[in-house]
């Protein structure tokens, strides 16, 4: 076939290989809901990390778990040269927390640990809670019901796992750092809130 030969198989390799991302991404905005729990997209998370543990994920999938596939855009979503989400749209009346209504972003991060993907595991807590301190500056926004809620024991495991690796890997050291004190940012804002909620 020679050189132009490959060419085309490759071609159509990677036709083929989008057209599959796209399929795959219209079957969980049809399915992936409350029907099924929201349980599809983490089917599929997993199932992609099990067979290639450093592939990166495509960027509307992260959608789903930290937005629920809205069209809120957020950072973490790691580059990906697939096809860009379409996005719903945006419930104007959710939370901004990470237990906004379809989202469920402590179900990525504990796929990430389960395969050691420290650094994504990390990078996803930061911008998480970095999103969060940026939409919640209002009190009585951040009093709403599950706007501030954050999966503090999988944060405090992940943490410690990046404290023991950041000694093979120095470069989760700042990773880590930055994490830790997103976390106390957290806490000392949670705890002034309750502060005042008590003193009314």
């Amino acid at each position: 076939a020679g050189p132009l030969g490959e060419l085309e198989d490759n071609m159509e390799s990677q036709s083929a290989c989008v057209l599959a991302w796209a399929q795959l991404e219209a079957y969980l905005r049809r399915h992936d809901s409350v029907d099924t729990n929201f349980q599809l997209r983490a089917i599929v998370a997993d199932t992609i990390l099990r067979l290639n543990p450093s592939m990166a994920l495509p960027p509307w999938l992260i959608q789903h778990f930290v937005t629920g596939g809205t069209q809120h855009r957020f950072k973490a979503c790691e580059p990906s040269d697939e096809l860009e989400e379409a996005g719903d749209p945006v419930d104007a009346r959710a939370p901004p927390g990470m237990g906004s209504r379809g989202a469920d972003p402590s179900s990525l991060l504990r796929l990430y640990l389960k395969y050691d993907r420290l650094e994504s595991a990390a990078q996803l807590a930061i911008d998480l809670m970095q999103d969060l301190a940026k939409q919640a500056v209002v009190p009585t926004q951040r009093q709403q019901h599950c706007a501030v809620w954050v999966p503090e024991t999988l944060l405090s495991a992940l943490d410690n796992r990046l404290k023991l690796q950041s000694e093979k890997c120095p470069h989760l050291e700042a990773l880590e750092r930055t994490l830790a004190q997103c976390i106390m940012h957290h806490q000392d804002t949670v705890h002034t809130d309750s502060q005042q909620l008590l003193a009314h």
